[in-house]
């Protein structure tokens, strides 16, 4: 081969070498980095939601350079799926993998607040009653509790990240080593799974105790919250996040009882209230049974450990109130304990009437008691109709006239029976249905505590408009 032909293949490799290895500016700026995250629960009507994740990249981001196109998000939920055949939970957990749709992505703090720099991102995510990927929770048909969930994040990037010194960052794949935990708002303010025995039956409690150095002993009053059949187990953050008890503890709840707000106490059983030995059998489905509960005495003892312990506690001022389940225990306490409590807010009560015997209404009728109940509830029914397959729907009958047929039983027997026996101070408010006020979804009927957990039951009383929770805060002992 000429000596100018060889010269001129080698300069052609070189050319080819150094190309290959060029980069453009962009590309040579561009970084792919491990970043860690933490997820942000919040609670809802319908119960928890993951709705924000806050990614920190250790890079000063360029500011308003993020978008939402620029990120993929897909949570893996691992649990172990009901089989129906055997009407058992599968042997292995299985992966439930769906994509998250982010709403918005700005630059913030450690704690998902907008921040006009930093290296820190925060995405907000979609949550609804209906997007289960979304969920921390799954309500295990084994058990019949809410469970929590293992759950990581895959976060990848679209597009490049722009970085406040022109480079970009690429986001290397994210997996359970870049999970730093979750923030769950207000929950954590909460002191949890707190621990009490009597006669070897035990409890756990979550309590939240109200930010005041000024308040006096004696003070300020206590709410108690009893949770429905889905929130037993052995933690309390189910107790207080599966249903939306952790409103209490907000700034709008707590000064309607005054400048020190309130005590906040959620005890929670290892299976449910209505349980009439231990072993999570139902008191409804013994005859003979009239209405007792294997934890009444050992509830009441923590309770009044309790307040002994917190000597800021007005005794004067002690609420219990709770939903189904514990609606059902409200009023067994009332029964059991008449000159302990100022007043109750049971929500979708399951109390028999064939346990309400004439002695019981006795003992209900002076003590201040509100109601709350909807007509749509297939679970513990107030109305006539049918329960629809997946127990979420409940379709009222109707009489000749077109109108809904009225059940004597639950909450609209202890109404009629207390205001018959002459009770002043109890008032009901009956609900057509479940709705969320803001996007008028409907939820299952029996979820009345909804409305009692946001305030929203109001009625006229001495003339002036009343919601449930300023007329609790006005009732003593």
């Amino acid at each position: 081969m000429p000596k100018c032909i060889k010269i001129k293949l080698l300069i052609s490799l070189a050319l080819i070498t150094v190309l290959l290895g060029c980069k453009t500016g962009e590309e040579q700026g561009r970084k792919k980095m491990k970043v860690t995250y933490k997820t942000v629960t919040e609670v809802y009507d319908w119960g928890p939601g993951i709705s924000k994740i806050i990614l920190e990249t250790g890079e000063d981001l360029k500011p308003d350079s993020l978008s939402t196109v620029d990120f993929k998000v897909e949570s893996n939920r691992v649990f172990k799926d009901f089989n129906f055949s055997t009407f058992k939970p599968m042997d292995n957990p299985t992966d439930h993998i769906a994509e998250r749709t982010v709403l918005d992505v700005y630059i913030s703090d450690s704690m998902g607040n907008r921040a006009k720099k930093g290296s820190t991102i925060t995405m907000e995510l979609e949550v609804g009653p209906t997007l289960t990927e979304g969920s921390p929770f799954n309500y295990d048909m084994g058990s019949n509790f809410n469970v929590f969930v293992d759950t990581t994040y895959n976060i990848s990037t679209l597009n490049p990240i722009k970085l406040k010194n022109g480079r970009t960052l690429e986001i290397a794949e994210t997996n359970r080593d870049n999970d730093l935990g979750n923030i769950n708002l207000i929950a954590d303010e909460f002191i949890n799974n707190l621990e009490f025995s009597h006669n070897d039956i035990a409890l756990k409690y979550a309590t939240f105790n109200p930010d005041n150095n000024k308040e006096k002993d004696g003070s300020t009053p206590l709410i108690i919250w009893l949770h429905g059949a889905g929130e037993g187990g052995n933690n309390t953050l189910i107790t207080i996040m599966g249903n939306k008890v952790v409103n209490l503890a907000t700034k709008e709840i707590q000064k309607l009882f005054g400048d020190n707000g309130a005590y906040i106490l959620a005890p929670q059983t290892p299976t449910l209230w209505m349980d009439i030995d231990g072993s999570k059998t139902y008191n409804t489905s013994v005859p003979e049974n009239m209405g007792t509960s294997y934890y009444t005495e050992t509830l009441m003892e923590l309770i009044k450990s309790y307040v002994e312990s917190n000597p800021k506690i007005d005794k004067n001022r002690i609420y219990i109130g709770g939903c189904s389940n514990g609606g059902y225990m409200t009023i067994n306490m009332l029964v059991n304990y008449p000159d302990y409590f100022a007043a109750a807010y049971p929500s979708a009560t399951p109390y028999s009437s064939s346990w309400l015997t004439d002695e019981k209404v006795e003992i209900l009728k002076d003590q201040p008691i509100w109601l709350v109940h909807a007509k749509t509830d297939g679970i513990v029914p107030v109305y006539q109709g049918k329960l629809g397959q997946d127990y979420s729907t409940y379709n009222l009958s109707v009489d000749e006239d077109g109108n809904n047929i009225a059940l004597d039983n639950n909450s609209n027997n202890l109404y009629r029976r207390l205001k018959s026996a002459g009770a002043k101070n109890i008032y009901y408010s009956l609900y057509n249905n479940v709705k969320d006020k803001d996007s008028g979804y409907e939820y299952m009927g029996h979820w009345s505590w909804i409305y009692s957990l946001n305030n929203d039951p109001t009625m006229e009383i001495d003339g002036k408009e009343i919601t449930l929770f300023s007329w609790l805060a006005g009732q003593s002992r």
